[in-house]
């Protein structure tokens, strides 16, 4: 007989499955819509069937239009470069020249609220951002993109680890 596969390991796989579906559906299939903000708040986690709190899923994205030119700052190659999405309390475990891999002992919060704010300032036009948190594994995944860049930020942590680990990817097309 085969063991049965643990359900904290199925939630998981299954909630990864779903980010991820939500995340390439925000960002190719709502292209066209225009200054849409799309919040699902998250509040007490229900109770599953087998007792354990149920896995809670926050998705945030936000389209802006294309415009003429505007008073704001337009990023150059000279400062947005990968080093730009540097997180200011991180530890660089690896480095390319498109990827970067950190560890932060500061929380998922704070980090995800930079890497955000960083997003924003930058001016991305198409952002999405998908916040899990499935019994103390967190998973964040923040994509943006603009005519020249996209940039992809994975904040992981679960309840064993000391330190949160930052995955953070560069493309320029």
């Amino acid at each position: 007989m085969l063991p049965r596969p643990k359900p904290v390991r199925t939630i998981q796989i299954l909630l990864l499955s779903i980010a991820c579906g939500l995340l390439v559906y925000g960002v190719f299939g709502r292209n066209n819509l225009v200054n849409k903000t799309k919040h699902t708040p998250s509040g007490p986690p229900p109770i599953s069937p087998t007792g354990e709190a149920a896995p809670t899923v926050s998705v945030t994205q936000t389209t802006q239009p294309t415009r003429g030119p505007t008073p704001t700052k337009t990023p150059t190659n000279e400062d947005q470069t990968l080093l730009s999405f540097l997180y200011p309390g991180g530890h660089r475990e690896t480095q390319s020249i498109t990827s970067l891999s950190l560890t932060s002992s500061d929380g998922p919060e704070a980090i995800t609220t930079w890497y955000k704010e960083t997003i924003r300032k930058y001016s991305f036009q198409t952002k999405s951002f998908v916040q899990t948190n499935s019994n103390g594994n967190i998973a964040n995944l923040l994509v943006a993109r603009s005519a020249r860049y996209e940039i992809r930020v994975n904040i992981t942590k679960t309840p064993h680890d000391s330190l949160t680990k930052i995955a953070v990817a560069l493309q320029t097309y």
